[in-house]
């Protein structure tokens, strides 16, 4: 496998998903979905005729955020390699702090998937009507991001001690859903409108 995950092809990214390995694994897939819903956003911003200079720098914050949740697929298996090390030694800092590092990188990807909550509801009024489809689907695509990387922040708080992390987390990720609901609201809105 090569250093960095983003450089296998989708086949071999999906063979190495579903080998008889912990990486990669379900936080990987869920930048990885996350990804794909701001590429979409931003094919929808390259076939929409730009009524301003709004549309133009939408585009580039959803390349921008593209970018960094590849980015992340690689962290999350990172992370977990890290937390594998030292599952053997489950009391101790070392353990503890990849944890910590796992949960950072799994709120790192609701972070970055929340951003484009704007850029959805922008894109189903003012994007090109001919693609509202992959308006829908890039809102479904970032919710589940979202969505499942929130099931690894829950799977990590499990097993850490510290309570102020625990707490802040758990505060940060209530922001990150409703971001969301948001996005899940757009995409219902266009399917129901279809």
């Amino acid at each position: 496998m090569p250093d960095n995950i983003c450089d296998l092809t989708i086949s071999e990214y999906l063979e190495a998903l579903a080998c008889k390995s912990a990486t990669p694994g379900g936080g990987s897939a869920s930048a990885l979905i996350a990804a794909q819903g701001a590429a979409l956003f931003s094919m929808v911003c390259e076939f929409t005729q730009p009524s301003d200079e709004s549309l133009l720098k939408i585009n580039q914050i959803c390349l921008v955020t593209q970018t960094k949740l590849l980015r992340l697929v690689q962290e999350d298996i990172d992370a977990f390699n890290t937390v594998m090390n030292w599952y053997a030694d489950k009391g101790s800092y070392q353990y503890e702090k990849a944890i910590e590092t796992a949960i950072t990188v799994s709120l790192d990807i609701m972070r970055e998937a929340s951003t484009l909550a704007d850029t959805a509801e922008y894109l189903s009024k003012k994007g090109n009507k001919n693609l509202i489809s992959d308006v829908a689907i890039g809102a479904n695509l970032l919710s589940a991001g979202i969505e499942s990387a929130y099931i690894n922040v829950l799977v990590n708080l499990k097993t850490i001690s510290n309570d102020l992390i625990s707490r802040e987390t758990k505060e940060q990720s209530r922001n990150y859903l409703q971001s969301s609901d948001r996005l899940t609201k757009t995409y219902c809105s266009i399917k129901d409108g279809l």
